[in-house]
């Protein structure tokens, strides 16, 4: 079976979102991945179609079965593609995608394929308008809902064209849905807040597929050491792209809200925060209030490993939030705002501990860093939740399942 497999973004090294998605794509594809009960599909030949690498393209991994097509982006598609966002109503995220050089390249890669996979309510557009007979669009999260939550907390004057924009993606992504065989996301509450707003049919083509994570080291591995802090100092930790508004918006609301009062509380306590993309307004903000910044940190998980707990306060974003399965699977609790535990699934007192205001906050934490037993239970149910929900196997059951159904929905069968 021949599978063309198109990529907003290189897919290695897997650093973002949509990167990891795309391994995990490719992992069950190629049945480099163990599902347990079922296979992946026999025979499948993947035609990647992925925009051209800055660095070398030998960065990719050496995959039976895996064919790399790459395609250029330039500046007059660009600009083309910016020009029917404002004219036509579309929205300005898929400008940064348009791309006639993919567009060529897909159509003379589709001409035999059995299914077209595509990744994000960005790029999808440009690849259902090619009319292609069976196509597949993972769009990983509700970018509508993304940008309906950061036109309620970035700076005033950016929130009019946010809003906008998500009206605009709201559109795309119910016209993708109209239109493409089967779609995908990673989590139940992207999936509800598109529901609500599709004809029942669309509704019936819109699957859940989450994302995998790899379980940490066994019980009898000792925590890393990566973090330096005084002897009996707990550490809190939060990671991710700093670059990221959800990511920012985050640590600068906690920063300046609840920092300062659990320092007064509780004098002992360290904060980390590890990622890439550190901007320099962000940089001179940790440093005043006494953080340490860890940039680009060659193994996030094993720094990870070394934290007390994990804090995830975010307050807009969609999708799920990769930094708690992460925790998850080292063994570390977590404290989670409402929105970010929406993400996983988490439940308050059973996996993870929510708070939102900042006395929830500081409660929350010093619960954890008081009480032995609710640290053992969290990480207990934490890692049954990644082995459960989360593992390679799991997961890539999923992603076959769903993939089946879109066969099925072609009257052709998967294999």
């Amino acid at each position: 079976m021949k599978v063309v497999f198109v990529t907003a973004r290189y897919p290695w090294p897997a650093r973002r979102g949509d990167q990891l998605r795309a391994n995990q794509f490719i992992r069950t594809l190629t049945g480099a991945t163990e599902l347990g009960e079922g296979t992946a599909p026999a025979g499948v030949q993947i035609e990647l179609l992925t925009p051209r690498s800055r660095s070398a393209e030998d960065e990719s991994p050496r995959v039976n079965g895996l064919r790399l097509h790459s395609y250029r982006r330039d500046r007059r598609d660009f600009v083309s593609g910016l020009l029917r966002a404002g004219l036509g109503g579309g929205s300005l995220q898929s400008s940064f995608f348009t791309s006639r050089d993919m567009g060529a390249q897909l159509a003379r890669l589709a001409a035999d394929a059995d299914v077209v996979i595509t990744q994000l309510a960005r790029l999808a557009p440009a690849v259902l308008a090619l009319g292609i007979p069976l196509v597949y669009v993972d769009l990983i999260d509700a970018l509508s809902l993304n940008f309906e939550r950061r036109a309620t907390l970035d700076h005033r004057v950016l929130r009019p064209l946010w809003s906008m924009e998500a009206k605009r993606l709201a559109i795309t992504e119910r016209k993708i849905l109209e239109s493409a065989d089967r779609a995908c996301v990673v989590c139940e509450r992207d999936r509800r807040h598109l529901a609500n707003r599709l004809s029942q049919s669309s509704v019936d083509k819109l699957d859940v597929v989450r994302l995998p994570t790899r379980p940490g080291p066994s019980d009898d591995v000792a925590r890393g050491t990566s973090v330096e802090s005084p002897a009996g100092s707990p550490t809190l930790m939060m990671t991710g792209n700093l670059g990221y508004f959800v990511n920012r918006d985050a640590v600068t609301w906690w920063l300046s809200s609840v920092w300062p009062g659990l320092r007064r509380e509780r004098p002992d306590v360290r904060l980390v925060v590890a990622g890439s993309r550190v901007g320099r307004q962000l940089a001179r903000l940790l440093e005043r209030s006494g953080a340490r910044l860890v940039r680009d940190p060659k193994d996030l998980r094993s720094l990870l490993r070394s934290a007390t707990v994990s804090l995830a306060p975010l307050r807009a974003g969609a999708g799920v939030p990769v930094k708690i399965l992460e925790a998850w699977a080292e063994g570390v609790p977590v404290v989670a705002s409402t929105w970010a535990a929406a993400g996983v699934g988490g439940i308050d007192g059973e996996d993870l501990l929510v708070a939102d205001s900042t006395d929830e906050w500081i409660a929350m934490v010093s619960a954890l860093l008081d009480e032995p037993g609710t640290v053992a239970r969290l990480v207990s149910r934490g890692s049954q939740r990644i082995v459960r929900e989360h593992s390679e196997a799991a997961c890539s059951r999923e992603l076959v399942a769903s993939l089946e159904r879109a066969r099925s929905q072609a009257r052709s069968s998967f294999d």
